[in-house]
């Protein structure tokens, strides 16, 4: 019986530690109302219309299938076991960290030292830009690092049947990809140690570029230049100059814990090519920010691969041990544990810093959460509904949209909003196809008289079409505020009493100054579409209180 080394266990153990411990922070933000639409609920969507809906290649001309990310149908036979975004959530968190044993295959392989492979995927884990990777939802480009690396690992076993599976497979995970395996195959048929492995390069060229070809085939050329961001010639030197800065410290960022020693490394640097051409012909910031986003999932395996083969070269120095190598790969391990402390989302020193992601309100789920979870089961499946992009609960099994997407005339059968949100007062997307936001909506279409209120909870409302009679649910909101606190963030629509402790005159305010309430410490008042940023000015000290009596 053959017996696992201590080295695999401390691999073995600090993978399922990774996995439990992202699996819960992601859990608890999807709980809370704080996963996405974009990109989980999307990509739950995706997954699930592969049992669910017609199979059509295009719909009235348009491509109705996501060729750019082909994975999705090897996915969605075991998605469609158990549809929930959740699944997708636990999966992303157990496969992300699978990296860890490639990597010590890798390196081991190529370093010829156990220890030192450890050290290296360990590092990963900690690696701080993979932390906005399993925290900004869900991405089929998450799965890059795992399946390139394990492609990778067996073409240098010299295992070539698996080796072209997980090449295919990685081709298939992004639109960027197959042009990163075309340069990989390119230095893979110059440095090949026999001819299969030129065979293979060559298969790859040919898989690779044709799969490039489908793609940009199938959505239109436009599909290319839209994320080319193409002009011209002239724009794209525009486009480079500008946030240079930004686009400088970007290399910086992503380097700098890896001590740049993956430029030592004169064949697999190469690859990170692609996703830096593509980031700096672009001036979206998510392309050019180390936390927070998916994006470095296409940069960061490769990085690795040139850590191990930079650390390679350092050791074809003869000056050079191999226990100065080691000592590298530990200072390498403690910077990133000192960045991870500071700059990954469980780090107890993220919260200090501006660049935070905020964990503590991230994953609260309060009151208003719960309320939100059962107001939502009230919506029957398969109905029409309006959703904000922090529901990606309502994106399965309903035909959903955002306010942002609604198109003139469409109206939903149902329309939730969440007041406590960001997105009920902004857009779901950086480039909204409609000016429209939820409360912007959800005002319009109330005072048309088209909807009644079908359930309330402190704000959060579920308007039902042709709904005419009493809310089955209604928990007022009820506030009291001090002269220390008198902005209120948002009131529905709805009757409310006035009070006051003291004998003193109010006057309640929006925040562009029109007035909703002036007069006496007590009194009524009603509001018949939903306001934010209220102010309230009072003659005196005392507590104010605001009861809504009826929605």
């Amino acid at each position: 019986m053959k017996v696992i080394s201590k080295n695999i266990i401390i691999l073995i153990v600090a993978y399922f530690i990774y996995g439990i411990s992202w699996s819960i922070i992601t859990l608890l933000r999807y709980e809370s109302f704080n996963a996405g639409v974009f990109d989980l609920g999307v990509a739950s969507a995706l997954l699930y219309s592969v049992f669910h809906q017609p199979f059509q290649l295009y719909y009235n001309g348009q491509p109705t299938m996501a060729m750019n990310k082909m994975i999705y149908l090897l996915m969605a036979p075991f998605f469609n076991l158990y549809p929930d975004p959740r699944l997708l959530l636990i999966f992303q968190s157990f496969f992300i960290p699978l990296a860890i044993f490639p990597i010590y295959g890798i390196s081991k392989q190529v370093l010829n030292d156990e220890k030192i492979s450890v050290i290296i995927s360990l590092t990963y884990l900690f690696y701080y830009p993979m932390g906005g990777v399993n925290w900004f939802d869900f991405h089929y480009m998450s799965l890059v690092p795992t399946l390139f690396l394990t492609s990778f690992y067996f073409l240098l076993k010299k295992s070539y049947r698996l080796s072209i599976i997980f090449f295919i497979l990685t081709d298939i995970t992004n639109f960027l990809v197959p042009l990163i395996i075309i340069i990989f195959s390119i230095i893979l048929f110059f440095t090949a140690r026999n001819d299969k492995e030129k065979r293979i390069s060559i298969f790859l060229i040919i898989f690779s570029t044709l799969l490039f070809t489908w793609i940009v085939m199938y959505f239109g050329v436009s599909y290319l230049t839209y994320w080319t961001n193409y002009h011209s010639i002239s724009y794209y030197v525009l486009m480079i100059q500008t946030s240079t800065m930004e686009k400088v410290l970007y290399i910086f960022y992503i380097f700098l814990p890896v001590l740049f020693i993956p430029f030592l490394d004169r064949k697999y640097i190469y690859l990170i090519i692609p996703y830096l051409g593509f980031a700096f012909l672009n001036n979206y910031f998510p392309y050019i920010d180390p936390m927070f986003f998916q994006y470095p999932s296409l940069i960061t395996p490769f990085i690795f691969l040139s850590l191990i083969y930079g650390l390679k070269e350092l050791s074809n120095i003869k000056k050079i041990k191999i226990r100065s190598i080691k000592n590298i790969a530990i200072a390498i391990l403690s910077i990133n544990i000192a960045l991870a402390i500071v700059l990954m989302p469980w780090g107890p020193l993220n919260s200090q810093v501006v660049c935070s992601y905020d964990l503590k309100d991230n994953i609260k789920i309060t009151q208003e959460d719960i309320a939100l979870e059962n107001i939502i089961k009230m919506i029957p499946k398969g109905s029409s509904v309006l959703i904000q992009d922090n529901m990606p609960q309502l994106c399965i099994g309903y035909n959903w949209t955002l306010p942002d997407f609604l198109k003139n005339n469409t109206l939903p059968e149902y329309i939730i909003t969440d007041p406590y949100s960001h997105f009920f007062y902004n857009y779901s997307v950086y480039y909204p196809p409609y000016n429209q936001t939820m409360i912007s909506l959800f005002n319009i279409f109330f005072m048309r008289g088209l909807y009644g209120i079908y359930a309330e909870y402190k704000g959060i409302i579920l308007l039902k079409l042709n709904y005419s009679g009493s809310p089955l649910i209604f928990e007022p909101i009820s506030m009291n505020l001090t002269v220390a606190k008198n902005n209120i963030q948002f009131l529905p629509p709805g009757n409310y009493s006035i009070s006051t402790q003291d004998n003193v005159y109010i006057r309640i305010l929006t925040n562009d100054n029109k007035i909703i309430y002036e007069g006496p410490a007590k009194g009524y008042f009603s509001l018949n579409i939903y306001y934010s940023d209220i102010k309230i000015e009072k003659s005196g000290n005392g507590i104010v209180r605001i009861l809504q009596q009826s929605p």
